[in-house]
């Protein structure tokens, strides 16, 4: 029910392993480098009500897992930054989730082996456990901005209404985030000499210029019956 993209690679349309019914991971190179992956809900696919899908990742050669955030029947699209498999002399890892979702958040630098594997862990939870951990992730990384540790979290550039949205708006507008990519990078497909399906970074640019044009002329537009 989950989906990995990683731009310039092929698209992962399920899981390369599943752990038990509530538990699968995506494991893949960490090299040629990579600066962003997006985890999707397939479309069509729903969470358990009162659950949210945590989304971890694995950076070797560390072992553990960090929490990059978590998908919700409302929320169904993460684009995380992660400049990871980069060769020896170069810069960190930089994990953080973009504003097109919400709100960046930041994690100490390691380094990345060229040859060694990223994997992406996804694991159904109730919500009531990990929206403590989203929320000290998120002060964590205020805190940080505050002390001069990194640039500061980029809020979200999405303003849909003078008043709160309701629940079923920010469904809607989850699923045609998701949707939209999902619509526009297919059409882009190409095959690698194996022949598999790969999506050009190209493609990704594109989609996400034309999506950032379309918030700043009018940020209610994914809103509105037929568009998306």
């Amino acid at each position: 029910m989950f989906a990995l993209l990683i731009p310039s690679r092929p698209l992962i349309p399920s899981p390369t392993a599943t752990l038990s019914p509530t538990q699968c991971s995506f494991t893949f190179p960490s090299a040629p480098s990579f600066s962003h992956l997006s985890v999707l809900l397939v479309p069509g696919q729903t969470l358990a009500p009162g659950t949210l899908a945590a989304i971890y990742i694995q950076l070797p050669p560390s072992s553990d897992f960090k929490l990059l955030g978590a998908l919700s029947n409302e929320k169904q699209s993460a684009l995380f930054r992660v400049d990871a498999g980069k060769g020896a002399g170069s810069s960190a890892p930089d994990i953080r989730e973009e504003v097109m979702v919400d709100d960046a958040t930041e994690e100490p630098a390691t380094q990345v082996p060229t040859a060694a594997n990223v994997t992406v862990g996804i694991s159904v939870e109730p919500a009531v456990q990990i929206q403590p951990q989203l929320e000290a992730m998120r002060q964590s990384a205020t805190l940080s901005t505050q002390n001069g540790a990194g640039p500061p979290p980029t809020p979200n550039s999405v303003t849909l209404a003078t008043s709160p949205p309701s629940n079923e708006q920010i469904k809607t507008l989850a699923q045609r985030i998701g949707q939209n990519a999902f619509n526009f990078l297919s059409s882009f497909t190409e095959r690698d000499a194996g022949g598999r399906e790969m999506v050009p970074m190209r493609a990704f640019q594109d989609w996400w210029g034309k999506f950032e044009r379309k918030v700043g002329m009018d940020a209610t537009f994914l809103l509105r019956d037929g568009e998306g």
